[in-house]
């Protein structure tokens, strides 16, 4: 009860005080506030490179299968084909990402694989972002995550013969009987 009673007098010789109360409490506020203001700005650029990352990373993944399936078409081995798709897939994600790509902090990953006649393209990226206005706050790098992943079946082919007589055989009828009413 006593505690209750203290603080009640502490709270209300605070409130009708009139020296300087709300400087200290803006004082106190002030570093807080910008930091978390601060934060959220880095915050937005990293879900805008995040966002840039992963246009790259779709560019990548779309441009592996694409080149999977070329090379498949030209009669390339299934090895070579997934090979230059990786490839092609590594030039795409570093040709689109743009400045973000400085913030990487591993090379990204592309697998290629092949069942049958699909194609699966999975492409991922991590960065480490680092904080401009967060450091206040002790917060050096966000890192960002992400991927893109990509399927394609290839058409199947069907063989099939069709076998055509041009001769004359098929226009002269059979029997003695059928060619004499056909000449009437």
């Amino acid at each position: 009860m006593k505690i209750v009673a203290f603080l009640s007098a502490a709270w209300q010789n605070f409130r009708h005080a009139h020296s300087g109360n709300v400087t200290v409490l803006a004082g106190l506020t002030f570093i807080p506030a910008i930091g978390l203001i601060g934060l959220a700005a880095d915050y937005a650029m990293a879900l805008e490179t995040k966002a840039k990352m992963n246009l790259a990373a779709d560019a990548a993944s779309l441009a592996a299968i694409t080149r999977a399936q070329n090379d498949i078409g030209a009669n390339q081995s299934s090895q070579t084909a997934i090979a230059d798709g990786v490839a092609a897939a590594n030039g795409a994600f570093s040709s689109n990402v743009g400045p973000g790509g400085a913030f990487l902090s591993q090379p990204i990953s592309v697998s290629l694989t092949r069942s049958g006649g699909t194609f699966t393209a999975v492409v991922t990226y991590q960065a480490a972002m680092p904080t401009i206005f967060a450091k206040i706050m002790n917060i050096n790098t966000m890192n960002i995550y992400g991927g893109s992943t990509a399927t394609l079946t290839l058409p199947s082919y069907l063989d099939f013969y069709l076998l055509l007589d041009v001769s004359g055989s098929m226009g002269i009828p059979s029997t003695a009987a059928v060619l004499v009413s056909a000449e009437i």
